[in-house]
């Protein structure tokens, strides 16, 4: 879940960080290179939920798909997952915290299994190269090509270790090109969350938190017509570059790592909460948008079937009260949810309902390890928390 908004000696107090600054500060030692790594690699690179399968979307009204969605997961961020798999490495042999002989093997058959698919994959040419290596970039870590070093030795023939040596030079040449790309997106991200950030600014670039109303709508305005808008109508200006959402979200969260890690600079404090606020926009904003939304369109045109058919729960207040809690800032929430929690207009288990629907479209409809993925969860789970709370 998202931290809790930095608090300062005093309301309304100016931070005084001049955006060139504030960039530059934020820019380093984020990870960057991990951040490259991480979008190369695709939402399939960083590994699907594991108790889904692709199918079940497809079969919404079947036993399968009642089952998936009861045991959907939220995926494991990849940085996490990757950091978690770097300190097992690192322990290897020192007591119980290192991996055990069984993990051991399985490693080594993941990556046994992946460089078989490479080399088969050489043989269809560099396009199946180049899928293969999208699909699998992040485990192309430093036991992997241990691995294949010790597999290209065992080469019985010369022309068996040159076909080795060639395919290891390919791979190699297509995760620079990759990374490459990814760089160049978060470079145009950067500049994209800044002038974002720079919505909710005055006249001197000064940022006053808590933000009121006015600089939160200019931030929502932002998102809305320039970086949010559905079938190429962002009113980009000459010279402007579309932003890749995927790349914008990756690069707020490692900016708030940032700043929340540099817990001796009270400015960087300052900084999370404007981040914060980033990531609940885009949030709100998409949910607000739901049925817009190209990878949900279908999804949710069969949910409504299905509550037409009364075989998924509908509430028409419930849906409203949501709809209410999206368009409002998430400070407000506690204050609107104590006003239908005081009333009869909708109820605690009509809008968690609602809530339930929109997370598993969610967690079904979008390829696992998206950062998007990630923001509208998180989104959701506090926001089901709140209403838990208030009723």
């Amino acid at each position: 879940a998202s931290p809790p908004p930095a608090q300062l000696d005093k309301p309304g107090e100016a931070r005084g960080w001049r955006r060139e600054d504030m960039a530059s500060y934020l820019s380093r030692g984020t990870g960057r290179k991990h951040v490259a790594h991480t979008l190369a690699a695709g939402p399939q690179g960083r590994g699907p939920c594991p108790k889904r399968g692709r199918s079940c979307s497809r079969e919404r009204g079947s036993a399968r798909f009642r089952a998936a969605r009861r045991d959907c997961c939220v995926v494991v961020p990849s940085s996490r997952r990757v950091t978690a798999r770097a300190a097992a490495s690192g322990s290897s042999g020192k007591g119980f915290g290192g991996p055990s002989i069984e993990e051991k093997m399985e490693e080594v058959k993941a990556n046994d299994m992946l460089i078989d698919a490479l080399v088969e994959a050489h043989k269809s040419g560099e396009q199946r190269v180049l899928d293969v290596v999208c699909e699998s970039l992040l485990a192309l870590d430093k036991g992997f090509w241990m691995r294949y070093a010790m597999r290209t030795d065992s080469c019985e023939t010369p022309e068996e270790r040159e076909g080795m040596s060639d395919l290891a030079n390919l791979v190699m040449k297509i995760t620079e090109q990759l990374v490459k790309q990814s760089e160049k997106s978060l470079d145009t991200a950067q500049g994209w969350l800044m002038k974002l950030l720079q919505q909710a600014a005055d006249d001197q670039g000064q940022w006053h938190l808590p933000l009121n109303d006015v600089e939160v709508g200019k931030m929502r305005t932002f998102l809305q017509t320039k970086l949010m808008a559905v079938d190429g109508e962002a009113e980009l200006e000459e010279g402007e570059e579309p932003c890749d959402v995927e790349s914008l979200l990756a690069t707020s969260y490692a900016w708030m790592k940032k700043a929340m890690d540099d817990e001796e600079n009270k400015e960087a404090q300052q900084v999370v909460p404007l981040l914060q606020k980033v990531l609940q926009l885009y949030a709100s904003q998409y949910l607000l948008n739901f049925s817009s939304q190209a990878e949900m369109a279908l999804l949710q045109a069969e949910n409504e079937a299905l509550e037409a058919a009364g075989e998924l729960p509908s509430s028409g207040p419930a849906k409203e009260a949501l709809e209410k809690l999206l368009t409002c800032d998430e400070e407000d929430w506690d204050s609107q949810l104590r006003v239908f929690a005081e009333g009869d207009s909708c109820s605690q288990e009509g809008l968690l309902a609602e809530l339930q629907k929109k997370k598993e479209l969610i967690i079904l409809g979008m390829k696992g390890g998206m950062y998007e993925q990630r923001v509208l969860v998180e989104f959701l789970q506090e926001m089901e928390e709140r209403v838990r709370r208030a009723f």
